[in-house]
């Protein structure tokens, strides 16, 4: 079984559309669970999933849906392995790990940070059960410096995952605190969307502060 459903703000859905629902998945073993951040990924793990044993769920992002558009591959080969993060980016101070929507204005976040002269490791996760924490630890032991940036709450955000294992696995080459930043810990508001969600410049912030740690 394969369930491809929306999620995510940018479209003013409020508390009943908007809200960011992939950790309650995550925590079903045995369920996959892909959150890509363009139309290409978009393709690439469905078809993994159409494919494959397991059940899945694409969380595809509303805000992507609406104003991502590229090219696609028209291979019916092509397909995207689940737990293969991408690296968007290559950096040297900072790593900056994110999915979904949230990578569109991570980009945008390392434009301001290279203005700034702050090298910034960009990896979006694509899918995050399995996740592929082999690759963000690779760039950590690199960098010594970590964000993870979401749309959903900071408190029981799958941010908070990637940064217990980070802790537990490589806390020997951090060189600061891991900084998360996510939506606040509160419904999703309607008139406030842009308030809520992470933009560039608080993205910026954190990145300024793991750098500057």
């Amino acid at each position: 079984m394969v369930i491809r459903a929306p999620s995510g703000g940018g479209i003013k859905g409020g508390l009943y559309h908007s809200q960011s629902t992939e950790a309650y998945f995550t925590h079903t073993p045995g369920l996959c669970v892909a959150t890509p951040s363009s139309p290409t990924d978009t393709i690439g793990l469905l078809r993994t999933a159409m494919r494959g044993s397991d059940p899945s769920c694409s969380s595809n992002r509303s805000a992507s849906n609406r104003t991502v558009k590229e090219e696609v591959p028209s291979e019916e080969e092509f397909a995207i392995p689940f737990g293969k993060a991408k690296v968007i980016q290559e950096g040297t101070d900072v790593t900056l790990v994110s999915w979904a929507a949230m990578v569109h204005t991570c980009k945008a976040a390392v434009e301001l940070a290279s203005k700034e002269n702050i090298s910034v490791d960009l990896i979006d996760m694509r899918t995050l059960m399995p996740f592929d924490i082999e690759t963000v630890l690779a760039s950590v032991k690199k960098t010594g410096r970590v964000v993870v940036a979401h749309e959903a709450t900071k408190v029981s955000g799958f941010g908070g995952e990637i940064a217990a294992q980070i802790a537990e696995r490589a806390i020997d080459s951090l060189e600061a605190p891991i900084v998360r930043l996510g939506g606040f810990d509160t419904p999703f508001p309607y008139a406030l969307e842009q308030t809520y969600l992470p933009s560039p410049e608080r993205i910026l912030r954190a990145i300024r502060k793991a750098a500057s740690y």
